[in-house]
């Protein structure tokens, strides 16, 4: 049943009918893949060799999965509404599972602002965490270190890059870069010189000089 989830399944059995009549003609040997085989199969007998769909077996497997109806607001052929609404459902998956990483299950808030803001933050917590996935498998493989350059080993690290409030009502980097400090900036695009440049800003911010 599980076979008839989508079109891309019904395109498999075809597919492979399609390759089974090609072996045929070229009397090749014939492949049918193992999942396949209750659908697609050789005909039995001592005569040629002939391809054999069971589409009786595949409509049923097509009834055991249901069916969904779909309206649109305008006027469309099926295929186009069918993208439209798989790219937003992928779009809505993606969004639940930033909610969820980020805490937000349950916004607990009856205005707009006490939702827009909690929203804000998981759609920014998205975005930071794909690029960390994207410095992560290029890190990964350039060096094969997994246990520093996965992404909950990033994201463990670089919080330990931070500044401090010291009592000249000044703020300093509290720790040195480390060559893996280093290297996971870099490949974020980001320099030790950003990191100063950032600190004496706020610095100037404190004293009443914004620049």
């Amino acid at each position: 049943m599980e076979l008839f989830g989508d079109r891309t399944s019904l395109r498999k059995v075809n597919n492979a009918a399609k390759r089974v009549r090609n072996a045929i003609r070229k009397k090749k040997p014939v492949s049918i893949p193992p999942e396949l085989q209750e659908y697609v199969h050789l005909g039995k007998g001592k005569g040629p060799r002939t391809v054999v769909i069971e589409y009786g077996s595949m409509q049923d497997a097509i009834n055991d999965k249901g069916f969904h109806v779909m309206a649109t607001s305008e006027d469309m052929e099926t295929m186009e509404a069918w993208k439209v609404y798989r790219s937003r459902d992928s779009g809505e998956k993606q969004y639940n599972i930033m909610k969820s990483e980020t805490g937000l299950d349950a916004y607990r808030s009856g205005s707009d602002e006490g939702i827009g803001g909690p929203q804000l933050v998981a759609f920014i917590a998205g975005i930071i965490r794909n690029e960390l996935l994207v410095a992560s498998r290029s890190l990964i493989e350039k060096t094969w270190r997994t246990d520093f350059y996965s992404v909950s080993a990033m994201t463990r690290e670089l919080p330990t890059i931070r500044t401090k409030r010291l009592p000249g009502n000044e703020y300093a980097q509290v720790k040195d870069l480390s060559e893996r400090d280093n290297t996971m900036l870099k490949e974020l695009g980001i320099t030790s010189g950003m990191l100063d440049e950032c600190v004496a800003t706020q610095n100037l911010r404190l004293k009443g000089r914004n620049r």
